[in-house]
């Protein structure tokens, strides 16, 4: 028994969430995809700049490379145009109890998140339309907040280096 006691005490956790495809679905249908792919190919060429890919977060991950700040700033908007509409279709995959069933899973849990490739105005948007949910978060990071966007560890490094007290985490957790 003071073995599991001292786990529960001293046992720190810090679980992060990935947003779209675990706690919402922005639904974008192909047509819009496929626009934004479109505009982000021609920001490219428009700037004389070879896009090497025209996958949409392969250019994003290019960019984020190799760009300028500016650049990067016309790519976020291009998408964020694409996000800002689709939340209009949005549908929720995960509920605020079922996100406090998954947090309770496990101990001592001092850091709760959202780690994800939106921007910030999406996310904003949808955690508006969903105060249960936004009250159980304590860090936020979008793609805004990152050199280098997921799959990259970095974002949850970022989140992780958030807290005030620099608390280190025996295990930190990603849902997504």
């Amino acid at each position: 028994m003071g073995w599991y006691l001292y786990l529960k005490q001293n046992f720190r956790t810090a679980i992060f969430f990935d947003l779209d495809g675990t706690i919402i679905n922005l639904n974008i249908n192909d047509c819009d995809l496929e626009n934004l792919r479109i505009k982000m190919v021609n920001l490219f060429i428009n700037n004389n700049i070879n896009p090497h890919h025209t996958g949409i977060f392969k250019m994003y991950h290019y960019a984020q490379k190799f760009l300028d700040n500016q650049f990067i700033k016309n790519l976020n908007n291009l998408i964020e145009e694409t996000e800002i509409r689709s939340i209009r279709n949005y549908k929720m995959l995960m509920n605020a109890d079922e996100i406090k069933e998954i947090i309770s899973m496990y101990y001592n849990v001092k850091l709760v998140g959202i780690v994800t490739n939106n921007g910030k105005n999406c996310l904003k948007k949808i955690l508006e339309k969903n105060i249960e949910i936004a009250n159980i978060f304590n860090v936020l990071v979008t793609r805004e907040d990152v050199i280098e966007i997921k799959p990259s560890g970095r974002p949850i490094d970022i989140a992780v280096n958030s807290t005030c007290d620099k608390e280190e985490f025996e295990k930190v957790i990603f849902v997504g």
